[in-house]
Parts: C-alpha cells; structure tokens; sequence
C-alpha cells in the first residue's frame, strides 16, 4: 500500500473451495476508487457443476485452465464493475447431448462477459461456435428478467421480457435431452 495505491501480485485464495491465482492492482481515478483484478485457475469442472446440482454434475469430468479480468470502479454513489472470463475447456469431458457434447482433447471456446452496477447485470456467455447467451439480471429480484438463448446461426436476438430460445441447427435431437 502506498497512500490510496494497492498493488497485490501473485496472490493465492480459494473461491468456490477451489484454487485461484490473483493479481490486484488498485488506485483514486478520476472516475472515483478503481480496481482492477486478473485471476487464472485450473479447476475440477464436475466439483464447479456441483454448484448448480449433483445430477448436473455427474455430466463432467475433468480439469481447465481459466483466465478472467475485473474491474470495479467506485464513485461517490453506486458502482460500476466489468468481468470476463475465457476458457478453452481442454480437460473437460461432458456427456450433455449436442451442440454441448464435449470430450477432453477438443478445444470449445468459452467467453463469460458481464458488466453492471449496483442494481442490476448484463450477462454475454458464448460456448463455442453454437451456443450463445444474453441475459439481464436484476439484483433485487435474483432471477433473470430477460434472457435469450442461441443455437447455431441463429440471428434472432430475444429482447422481451421473460426467456426465450432460438435454433438454428442442422440436426438436433431433443430426444436425448428428455433421458
């Protein structure tokens, strides 16, 4: 610390009881207090899934590096933060049915990007080529308000109230999806 300046390097934590590496960089902007996060970890997938829910998680096995970037910008009122998060998922295994299938060697790039303020997010997920998602979170309410799921080469771009899906695919076998 020096005066109002943080300067953290190579810091390890646990998040999620899983490992996590960070660097923290801190200081007085004109845009009030910013500080700005880099974080990288190599995690058990199926320990992560479990989050979500056991049967959820026995789709995944594995490990994959991830790489994230946030920065929280504190004014005199309220707060602003920005977060992304990429993976090449190298490691992973999941037996979900396509588009998500996946085995360990295949490289599926995944991109979480989400920005905000005190009242509410924007959250942009894209899994690969095929999956894309959008969705506004309001924090008061803790569920979506809007939310809009792509697959394939979809162009239709949900933007009303509630959630919604649009595919554009090949071949899709919702069958597999109901076992």
């Amino acid at each position: 610390f020096i005066n109002d300046k943080i300067t953290v390097n190579t810091l390890s934590a646990k998040l999620f009881d899983q490992p996590i590496n960070l660097s923290i960089n801190g200081a007085n902007t004109s845009d009030g207090y910013t500080t700005s996060v880099d974080l990288s970890g190599n995690w058990d997938v199926a320990q992560f899934a479990q989050l979500a829910s056991a049967e959820y998680a026995e789709a995944f096995s594995g490990f994959t590096t991830w790489q994230g970037q946030l920065t929280l910008q504190l004014p005199q009122s309220g707060m602003h933060y920005s977060f992304a998060l990429t993976s090449d998922l190298v490691g992973v295994n999941h037996t979900l049915p396509a588009p998500f299938a996946k085995t360990p060697d295949t490289i599926m790039p995944l991109a979480i990007a989400a920005t905000g303020t005190n009242l509410a997010s924007e959250i942009t997920a894209i899994l690969g080529t095929d999956v894309r998602f959008v969705g506004v979170l309001p924090h008061k309410e803790k569920q979506f308000s809007r939310a809009h799921l792509a697959l394939g080469a979809s162009e239709f771009e949900g933007t009303g109230v509630g959630f919604s899906i649009s595919a554009n695919l090949p071949q899709l076998d919702v069958g597999e999806w109901y076992q």
